[in-house]
């Protein structure tokens, strides 16, 4: 009989290497999964023996843990996963989680800033006048440009920038690769950051370092945990209202599409969505966008 760490890695291995999913999500799952085996030790059950009852119970568990449906949702979703895996892989004879019922999904809609908020954030900018300054500017700049998930900014290679076209090559999820284009302020942050980039980096006597955005302390490649950090510190300084986050450049990028009167088709491929029903979401944000062209257009609102 093997134990629930083998299962784990094994089926955490296949998602890697088969699947090809992301380290983020793999993690994810991984902890996941984790609270699971807490979950089976807590009650003496065995990965071998667990039926549908056990998979409720264990819904009803983290329910009174007080998470969010959406959290509870996304939790027996890769607990599924995981036990079709071991069905498949004929460590267990049936998928207990199979027919098991997810909590339904809350609708929430992505936070995101207002145009008069995107420029006082890019006023509030320091000048860039080191590399710290150009850089943070640089990964403001080209996330609102692009659109981009923090970790495929994060995983930005040199390579991936093509200036003179003002595009970028991104490895999105599932491998999935897209080319997105950027704008001229992205392009001048660039320019001025890749400037003060090469000065640190041969000083560091570091010039091989192939990816975009680097850490101040030892020129290194900056994380995903940097760049949330960089920019939340940021996102602070314009709003203490709005819950915003380093995802909410992300959602005002394409809501200012949207808004724009962006196909949203179009949108759908610059975001890297693999369904369209995802990139649809941004409708119900560019509601009021909507009301005021009614209020201004139709004959019984004049």
């Amino acid at each position: 009989m093997k134990g629930f760490d083998f299962y784990k890695q094994a089926f955490l291995d296949y998602l890697l290497k088969e699947k090809n999913y992301s380290i983020n999500t793999i993690i994810a799952y991984g902890e996941d999964l984790d609270q699971f085996k807490d979950f089976l030790n807590l009650f003496k059950l065995s990965i071998e023996n667990v039926q549908r009852d056990d998979v409720r119970m264990f819904i009803s568990y983290l329910s009174r843990k007080e998470f969010e449906k959406n959290t509870v949702a996304r939790k027996i979703s890769a607990l599924k996963s995981f036990f079709s895996f071991l069905k498949n892989r004929r460590f267990i004879e049936k998928n207990p989680a199979a027919l098991v019922s997810s909590p339904k999904r809350g609708k929430v809609l992505p936070s995101f800033l207002t145009e008069e908020e995107i420029r006082k954030l890019f006023d509030s900018l320091p000048q860039a006048i080191d590399f710290k300054t150009a850089r943070d500017k640089a990964i403001i700049e080209l996330f609102y440009a692009t659109g981009l998930r923090v970790s495929e900014l994060s995983n930005l290679k040199m390579r991936d920038i093509d200036m003179q076209n003002q595009l970028v090559r991104v490895l999105g999820k599932g491998g999935k690769e897209r080319i997105v284009p950027f704008g001229i302020p992205a392009k001048e942050a660039l320019e001025k950051y890749f400037r003060f980039r090469r000065k640190y980096l041969k000083k560091k006597k570091n010039l091989s370092e192939e990816y975009v955005f680097l850490n101040v302390r030892d020129g290194k490649h900056i994380t995903d945990r940097g760049i949330k950090f960089i920019v939340s510190q940021m996102l602070k300084k314009i709003s203490s209202m709005k819950k915003l986050s380093v995802h909410s450049l992300r959602h005002t990028f394409a809501t200012h599409l949207l808004n724009k009167g962006a196909d949203l088709r179009a949108i759908q491929e610059l975001l890297g969505h693999a369904s369209l029903s995802t990139t649809q979401r941004y409708t119900h944000l560019s509601i009021d966008k909507l009301i005021d062209i009614y209020r201004n257009s139709h004959p019984d609102e004049q």
